[in-house]
């Protein structure tokens, strides 16, 4: 509250003295113990004049703040605030201050000389003149640095543990029965909506809401295992049903432990865990037994279990293809009990690989029945238990009929194999057949081409126009004589060998080589033997005969 200015007192507290009245030395004095008094007390006080500049300050605000008196007399309060408090002061807090003439408790943050930071709660009162104006004020100063960071710890651990619980896959709780039978519930972490539909501040108020979401099949076994926890003081485990708002049923795992409290009290810090999809995994584990035992037993393999000394665990009862009589039980039983002792050993081994390496492992083997030989594929495989292999599963089939057929099929392959070699072989052979044939065919129509155009159709052309009956006779006949050459390749051997010769040369040739002498030629071609003559000079030249002797139609009869 402001302090109204007395009209008896010329002088403040802390201000200048006079020596008007005959008391003034004593106001002296007095105020000077006051001074003393306000630097001495142990708190951070400080004077500030109406130009919010300090005309004192304790000792203890010099020690904490770190500087010398001479250091601060005379400047603004407000230079040792921080930007934020300096704002908050001038434009808010000081013209209240000022209309007011007091304020309590108000915070900001004060700058000490080495620059460190520290929380404040301001409390000052003013002192006013005969006019109402404040002229000078009071402060004190409570440091709550440290109360500050406790609380600011507090608030961080608080919410610390609030993550923590709200990661919690359940609901965290606590819960009181009282002797005379009611309860509450003083805590409850907020995945509670989640479950049940209601907030923790509506279970705490109303704690029935929980017992109102039980299923009615299992409430009665929840009140006896929460009355036989407060007698024993066990620790209560309870698996139960919950019916939440949607009418979807639930399965959650209460665990809490009992703490006695004075007055007969019972207190449980506890978890829910909603375990309905372990309980809808656990009863389709159940249905995958029954289904797998079904499987087991009706499966026409011999399938069984076995632990690491080779003892069988369980077996169904298709053990005929060992040799024993169906419905046979090994149960209890060593593999070396069933198998001889090379098959047994061999078996033990890949049982102990499975086991090492937690894999799993096929191998075949034989097995004496009787007169018959039976062919096994064996498969072994890891079961597991809380991560360890607790047993290995086997599965044993009969692959006797397999192996025989496998066999015969190979024998087929390898006789197919054969019979496609040979089958190859005679098919390169006949494709060189028939490129000789396409050859053969070419070389025939090329010789009929070359032997119709050189020695059928020029006799065709002198026939045309004659009418001398010895001329067609004569033509005719050589025509006749050259169809019947067809077959022959001449003229395409003198055409292809010899590719100097003409046309003419080669049918000169041709008749010559018939046994034509030069007159009958000149008479065919109607020219002069002297020119038959020159066609036959050619001809021999051109064949390479010049100055050999030999006869050129019998030479010409040669080429074939």
């Amino acid at each position: 509250m402001a302090i109204k200015r007395r009209k008896t007192l010329s002088t403040p507290i802390f201000g200048k003295y006079s020596s008007e009245s005959n008391s003034g030395e004593i106001q002296k004095k007095s105020a000077m113990s006051i001074r003393h008094l306000f630097r001495k007390i142990p708190a951070m006080l400080y004077s500030i004049d109406r130009q919010g500049r300090l005309i004192d300050v304790s000792d203890h605000w010099l020690e904490v703040m770190g500087y010398k008196r001479s250091e601060v007399i005379g400047k603004k309060s407000t230079d040792f605030l921080t930007e934020e408090s300096r704002q908050l002061a001038q434009k808010n807090r000081l013209p209240k201050f000022y209309k007011l003439g007091f304020a309590r408790d108000i915070p900001y943050q004060i700058v000490k000389k080495n620059g460190e930071i520290i929380d404040v709660l301001l409390s000052a009162a003013s002192e006013r003149d005969d006019s109402g104006e404040v002229v000078r004020s009071f402060a004190v100063l409570n440091d709550i640095t440290e109360q500050k960071k406790a609380q600011e710890e507090l608030r961080k651990s608080e919410a610390t543990l609030q993550a923590i619980m709200d990661q919690i896959p359940g609901i965290v709780f606590q819960y009181i029965l009282s002797p005379d039978g009611s309860f509450s519930v003083t805590f409850i972490s907020n995945l509670v909506k989640g479950y049940w539909g209601y907030t923790a501040e509506e279970i705490m108020a109303a704690p029935s809401l929980v017992f109102k979401l039980l299923h009615p099949d299992d409430l009665d076994m929840v009140n006896l295992k929460i009355v036989e926890s407060a007698r024993t003081l066990k620790d209560l485990s309870i698996q139960h049903r919950i019916i939440c708002p949607d009418d979807s049923i639930k399965w959650v795992w209460v665990k809490a432990s009992p703490q006695p409290l004075p007055g007969g009290d019972i207190l449980w810090n506890g978890i829910l865990l909603d375990i309905t999809e372990q309980k809808q995994l656990e009863m389709l584990l159940i249905e995958s037994e029954r289904r797998y035992r079904s499987l087991v037993e009706f499966s026409e393999h011999h399938m069984f279990l076995l632990d690491k000394d080779g003892k069988y665990i369980s077996s169904n009862n298709r053990v005929e293809n060992l040799g024993l009589e169906s419905g046979q039980s090994l149960v209890g039983k060593y593999l070396g009990d069933v198998y001889p002792s090379e098959t047994a050993e061999l078996y033990l081994e890949q049982l102990k690989k499975v086991f090492n390496t937690g894999h799993a492992v096929s191998f075949e083997h034989s097995l004496q029945v009787g007169e018959k030989t039976c062919f096994h594929l064996d498969t072994l495989y890891p079961i597991f238990r809380e991560n360890k292999i607790w047993a290995v599963g086997g599965i044993c089939r009969d692959i006797t009929q397999m192996k025989q057929a496998l066999n015969t099929l190979q024998r087929k392959e390898a006789e197919l194999l054969r019979q496609t070699r040979k089958i190859k072989k005679m098919n390169t052979a006949l494709s060189v057949l028939i490129e000789k044939r396409i050859q053969d065919k070419k070389e025939l129509e090329q010789n009929v081409l070359l032997n119709v155009k050189t020695l059928i159709l020029p006799y065709l052309q002198r026939l045309k126009g004659k009418f001398d009956q010895d001329d067609i006779l004569k033509y005719l006949n050589i025509i006749e004589s050259n169809i019947n050459e067809f077959v022959s390749p001449f003229a395409n051997i003198l055409s292809s060998n010899y590719t100097s010769l003409t046309p003419t040369e080669i049918q000169v040739a041709d008749l010559i080589k018939q046994g034509k002498t030069s007159k009958e030629i000149a008479s065919i071609f109607h020219i002069s033997s002297k020119a038959v003559s020159f066609h036959r000079s050619n001809i021999r030249r051109k064949l390479g005969l010049v100055n050999k002797k030999i006869n050129l139609a019998t030479f010409l009869q040669t080429l074939r």
